[in-house]
C-alpha cells in the first residue's frame, strides 16, 4: 500500500516534512500556514481543520462538508489573506467569523457545530450571502458567485 500524507516543503525546495501522516483531503491552508481543513474520507461529510505543527486536530461538523461530485462547488472553509476573518459556507451559506488577533480559528466545541444558526451564533459571525454557490475572495464584503447557464436550440427542424 502506497504510503499518504500531507507533506510540507520549504520554498527554497529540500527535504520534505510530513505534516499530516493519514490520507485526508486537503481544501484549504489559513493564510498563517498553520492550519489545512481537510475531509477525512473514514468520517463522512465532516469537517476538520488540522494544525501543521502536531497537535490534536480541531472537528468543525459532521454534515456539512459533503464529498464532491462531478460540480465544481465551494471550498468550505478559507481564511481573509489579512487574518481577521474565517469564511465557512456552512449549507450553503457563507458566514464572515472575525477572529481574534494571533488566532485562526474561534472557540468551536469538542464536538463541533452542525447547524447554520450555529455558526451564526459564533461572537460577530455574520451572514455573507445565502448563495451556495459562493467562493470567499480577500475579505467578507468580496465574493465570487459561479453562474452556470445552458442555451439550446428548443425547435426541430426536420431534414428532407
Amino acid at each position: 500500500m502506497e504510503d499518504f500524507a500531507i507533506l510540507r516543503i520549504g520554498e527554497g525546495g529540500g527535504e520534505s516534512q510530513k505534516v499530516i501522516p493519514t490520507p485526508l483531503m486537503p481544501l484549504s491552508v489559513s493564510s498563517d500556514g498553520e492550519w489545512i481543513a481537510v475531509q477525512d474520507p473514514r468520517a463522512w461529510s465532516a469537517l476538520f481543520v488540522y494544525p501543521t505543527r502536531g497537535a490534536s486536530p480541531v472537528r468543525l461538523c459532521d454534515g456539512c462538508a459533503p464529498p464532491w461530485g462531478i460540480e465544481p462547488i465551494p471550498f468550505y472553509l478559507g481564511w481573509s489573506p489579512d487574518r481577521k476573518f474565517l469564511l465557512w459556507n456552512f449549507g450553503g451559506s457563507m458566514y464572515a467569523i472575525p477572529l481574534a488577533s494571533g488566532r485562526m480559528l474561534p472557540q468551536i466545541p469538542a464536538a463541533g457545530l452542525q447547524s447554520k444558526e450555529a455558526v451564526g451564533d459564533l461572537p460577530g459571525a455574520r451572514l455573507v450571502t445565502n448563495d451556495p454557490q459562493a467562493f470567499p475572495g480577500s475579505h467578507p464584503a468580496v465574493y465570487v458567485v459561479m453562474k452556470v447557464m445552458a442555451q439550446r436550440n428548443i425547435y426541430r427542424v426536420p431534414a428532407q
